[in-house]
């Protein structure tokens, strides 16, 4: 998911973006990046979740945090490989996210 927030008139020129990953240890990594858009520097943070419940509530405040600040999305996908337990017998299970903006905030749903 990409989100960004811009505002000529306060020189404000900012992007947010969320990506997961699955670890070497049966968890989902969360991958988030921020700074000014066009940065080569942009400020990172990594979390670990062991399920996905989890990471679903982290990234319900993380949007909610955003929208109040004035984040618009840009990107609204985000895709998550199932590592480890989550597997399934026929290889990798993937679980897509959609985000929606609406006026009371983000929504996020499985696609």
């Amino acid at each position: 998911m990409y989100l960004e927030s811009v505002d000529p008139e306060k020189n404000r020129s900012r992007f947010y973006s969320l990506e997961t990953a699955p670890s070497l240890f049966g968890s989902i990594i969360l991958i988030r990046r921020w700074g000014r858009i066009g940065s080569r520097h942009p400020q990172t943070l990594s979390s670990e979740y062991q399920d996905i419940d989890s990471l679903l509530k982290e990234l319900r405040a993380i949007l909610r945090r955003r929208h109040r600040h004035g984040y618009k999305l840009r990107q609204n996908r985000l895709q998550i490989v199932l590592p480890g337990a989550f597997m399934v017998a026929d290889g990798v299970r993937r679980l897509q996210l959609i985000a929606r903006q609406t006026p009371g905030g983000i929504t996020i749903k499985a696609g």
